[in-house]
């Protein structure tokens, strides 16, 4: 029962860490993030010479960006679906216990049930916890 629910904790939160990571790239992306002029930018008197550096220095911050969005992303969702499988390898194997037991009395289907609802609160209060840090997130950046 500990090790499903260390395992269920894990799953949970995992899921709950990519939607947060996900609620924070989409404000990073958002178009409002205005590029910010650097003082050695703004040195170079030649306008020209100074706008095709901007875009080339907003190209390379932009794929830089993204690059660590999609290695960020991937890597939770790696995390997530590892976390998942092993989660379900847990109740898989409390399953296999209960139906290979000779009398039922060393897993009962009532002790599974117990079991499977301290799971699903476990969960749910994850959920809560990731629900208010994304709150709090989206507050902060309506103040700033």
């Amino acid at each position: 029962m500990k090790q499903l629910c260390l395992k269920r904790d894990e799953k949970e939160t995992t899921e709950q860490e990519l939607k947060f990571l996900q609620e924070r790239i989409d404000h990073f992306n958002a178009p409002d993030q205005s590029f910010e002029h650097s003082a050695i930018m703004d040195s170079i008197e030649n306008i020209e010479i100074r706008q095709q550096l901007q875009q080339q220095y907003r190209k390379i911050i932009q794929q830089a960006k993204t690059d660590f969005y999609l290695l960020s992303l991937q890597t939770a969702e790696e995390q997530r679906t590892r976390a998942s499988l092993n989660y379900d390898n847990e109740v898989n194997k409390m399953y296999s216990i209960h139906h290979n037991a000779l009398d039922f009395t060393i897993l009962p289907l009532k002790m599974i049930d117990l079991i499977q609802e301290r799971c699903r609160m476990i969960g749910e209060r994850i959920q809560s916890v990731y629900n208010y840090k994304i709150e709090c997130f989206r507050l902060k950046l309506q103040k700033d």
